[in-house]
C-alpha cells in the first residue's frame, strides 16, 4: 500500500503530515493496518463512507497519539541528567538562584524549542517551583516527554529559563 491512499482520507493525511517523524511513521503503519483490515476497500467506498472512515480513523490515531503512556524512543525519566549544580541535595528541589533567570513560585507549562524542526513543542508535563526552588523530577519528566515526542537526544538539563510567554519555562539541553 502506498501513501497516495491517504489523499482519500484528508484528516488522517493532515495528522500524519503534521506529526513528528517518529509519530508519523507509527501513525502511517497504524493507518495502513486499519485500511487493510477495513471491511470495505477505501478505493470502493462512496464519499459518505470515506468521510466517516476518515473521521473514525483520525479519532483513533489521535487517541493513540495523545496516550500519556506511549514511549517512542524509550527514554525514561531516569535517563535524564540534571547537570546544574550537581552537588544539590535538597529533596529533589534546586535553589532557584542556581538556575539561569529568576523563576517565581508556581506551576509552569513547558514550551520547549526544537532546533531540529524550528518549532516549539508544548508539553503536557508541568514543572513546580515552590518556595524559590524548582522540582528536579518534574523537570526530568518534562525533558523526557520532549525527547520521546520529538526524537531529540539531548539528555542533559544544563539550564532553565523563563519562557517567552507568561507562566512558561524552557530548558537548555545538552548532550
Amino acid at each position: 500500500m502506498n501513501q497516495h491512499i491517504f489523499k482519500k482520507l484528508p484528516q488522517v493525511e493532515l495528522l500524519i503530515a503534521s506529526a513528528f517523524k517518529n509519530d508519523a511513521k507509527e501513525l502511517s503503519e497504524l493507518a495502513f493496518k486499519a485500511i487493510g483490515d477495513s471491511l470495505k476497500s477505501v478505493t470502493t467506498m462512496n464519499p459518505t463512507e470515506l468521510q466517516a472512515f476518515d473521521a473514525q480513523l483520525f479519532e483513533t490515531l489521535l487517541h493513540v497519539l495523545n496516550d500519556p503512556t506511549r514511549r517512542y524512543d524509550g527514554y525514561l525519566q531516569s535517563d535524564i541528567k540534571w547537570s546544574i549544580c550537581q552537588d544539590s541535595k535538597n529533596d529533589n528541589f534546586l535553589d532557584d538562584n542556581d538556575v539561569s533567570g529568576h523563576i517565581l513560585d508556581g506551576v509552569y507549562k513547558v514550551k520547549q524549542f526544537n532546533y531540529s524542526t524550528n518549532l516549539t513543542t508544548n508539553l503536557r508535563t508541568k514543572v513546580l517551583v515552590w518556595k524559590g526552588k524548582i522540582d528536579i523530577e518534574s523537570c526530568k519528566e518534562a525533558v523526557c516527554e520532549f525527547l520521546n515526542w520529538t526524537g531529540d537526544s539531548h539528555i542533559y538539563i544544563e539550564g532553565v529559563d523563563n519562557g517567552e510567554e507568561p507562566n512558561t519555562i524552557r530548558f537548555i539541553l545538552g548532550s
